[in-house]
């Protein structure tokens, strides 16, 4: 990897981006390490700036900018494994950033910002579909960081307009989070219908460096439960933390296997309850061999 590294300060480069919002393992100083968190700054760096332009589809500002509808990122391409701005490995496996494209360019989305100094949290919903979503209810979860109890549920009842953007709530954070700062928490946000079925992905905001974070977070263990095998070659995994976890990674360590073969349902996640479930595509395999050969890296299971 490091021989393939043709950017002389390649490396260095990357540790740089990576310090600036979180810091490296001291303990554990390996490759893999290294890789896992430019695999969480790649993700989240684009998913961040992906989201920006999805905001301004129905935006345009007196300083020209806006009107934007995503942006094209290098998806493919990659000739041998290596440090590269890909999405898909060489072999054909997702990074996690292809994990998060599918949900920050799915045609309905609400992302969450935070202006400063105000502290206002503001809700903006993409719809790209053609037709309104009726009577859908916009839910804000406030966490702190060690706890897998939201301190604070807000919710709204609305209707989302058709092919375009448009900000459908801005919450005063300051009033709401009283007694905590903005360090001390993390927000969740969803969309419901009024049965309560989510109609979107939940998204996340970090109001703090996930440097400052890791201090107030216990470590959590993610395990595997059970799997239960659903199809021939398709296997449900009920994983269990006993805390908050972030950036929940997993690989499947079986050489005979063909990694082009292998899907999982969604990865590089957050768990912030107790259970998750995920499904895995993969052929040729007992649920007894699956379960021993699944890494899983979590991002606050390392000390810094």
């Amino acid at each position: 990897m490091t021989h393939r590294q043709h950017q002389p300060m390649g490396n260095v480069y990357l540790v740089l981006l990576i310090e600036r919002q979180m810091d490296l393992p001291k303990e554990d100083p390996s490759m893999r390490t290294l890789i896992y968190y430019t695999q969480i700054n790649q993700a989240w760096s684009i998913k961040t700036e992906t989201e920006l332009y999805r905001r301004h589809r129905s935006i345009l500002n007196p300083d020209g900018t806006g009107l934007t509808m995503g942006a094209l990122y290098w998806q493919l391409n990659d000739v041998w494994q290596a440090p590269s701005w890909s999405s898909i490995e060489f072999s054909g496996r997702w990074k996690m950033l292809h994990f998060y494209s599918v949900k920050f360019f799915a045609p309905f989305i609400i992302s969450p910002t935070l202006s400063l100094p105000s502290n206002n949290l503001t809700l903006t919903l993409v719809n790209d579909n053609l037709t309104n979503i009726d009577d859908v209810v916009l839910h804000v979860y406030i966490y702190r960081w060690n706890s897998m109890a939201p301190i604070k549920h807000l919710k709204k009842s609305y209707t989302v307009k058709k092919a375009c953007s448009e900000i459908a709530w801005i919450l005063p954070m300051t009033a709401e989070i009283k007694g905590y700062t903005l360090d001390e928490i993390f927000i969740r946000t969803t969309v419901t219908d009024s049965t309560e079925k989510p109609v979107t992905h939940d998204n996340f905001l970090f109001p703090t460096s996930l440097r400052r974070a890791s201090k107030l977070m216990k470590p959590a263990n993610v395990t595997i439960k059970s799997i239960r095998q659903l199809q021939s070659d398709q296997y449900e995994i009920h994983l269990k933390s006993d805390n908050i976890a972030l950036f929940v990674w997993l690989e499947l360590d079986l050489p005979r296997v063909d990694e082009t073969l292998v899907y999982f349902s969604d990865n590089g996640f957050h768990m912030i309850a107790e259970d998750h479930i995920i499904k895995c595509t993969v052929p040729g395999v007992t649920p007894q061999e699956l379960q021993h050969s699944i890494r899983i890296q979590v991002f606050n299971d390392h000390k810094s």
